[in-house]
């Protein structure tokens, strides 16, 4: 008698493990089946940069005079004619800096001066920039004053705005190297008798 109940007790508990199995077995295929599939994220999409306006003819005429006039350049002492905007003799090198100009009226004359960032190289390492500024006089331009910037900058981009030379530019941070400026830095300049004031 005693042999009869264990096995059907071992039956009961046989089948009580396989109804429970058979359970979790369903709720996990019922819910591989329900659970959505992941969405994958959509590819992301670059949005195209705009190309520059082409300049003027006006503009031409004045990057082409700017660019065959004579530049002083404090740095050496030296006044120097470009031609087609570039300059190379006796191991220097000078050049309008990626044609960075801005045009605009700076005393109050009616005449339109010339904002020109210009770089010079005396063989060495360095590549020290200027802003020139420059003005026209019978048809050509001719330098009027310049302020150093510094060595191995890069110039976003200048402009002459309400009289005030407006000069974006990238410098050196405590921690560049010379050839790897970081800092963001805006300056601006005024015309006062015939000199260029930095305006804070």
């Amino acid at each position: 008698m005693n042999k009869k109940y264990l096995i059907a007790g071992a039956l009961v508990l046989i089948l009580a493990i396989g109804g429970v199995w058979y359970w979790q077995s369903g709720l996990l295929e019922k819910d591989s089946i329900l659970a959505p599939a992941p969405i994958a994220a959509p590819a992301p999409t670059s949005t195209p940069i705009p190309a520059p306006l082409p300049p003027t003819e006006g503009t031409k005429s004045v990057l082409d005079s700017l660019k065959n006039a004579e530049y002083y350049f404090p740095i050496f002492d030296e006044t120097i004619r470009l031609k087609n905007g570039k300059y190379s003799s006796s191991g220097i090198t000078a050049e309008i800096y990626e044609d960075s100009i801005g045009v605009g009226d700076l005393d109050n004359d009616g005449e339109e001066e010339a904002a020109v960032v210009t770089v010079i190289n005396g063989g060495g390492s360095g590549y020290f920039h200027e802003l020139a500024i420059m003005k026209k006089q019978k048809g050509s331009y001719i330098y009027l004053a310049g302020s150093e910037l510094e060595d191995r900058v890069r110039i976003n981009s200048v402009i002459i705005e309400s009289g005030i030379v407006v000069l974006d530019m990238v410098v050196h941070g405590p921690y560049d190297g010379a050839c790897c400026p970081t800092v963001e830095k805006i300056l601006r300049y005024k015309l006062s008798n015939n000199q260029l004031i930095e305006v804070k």
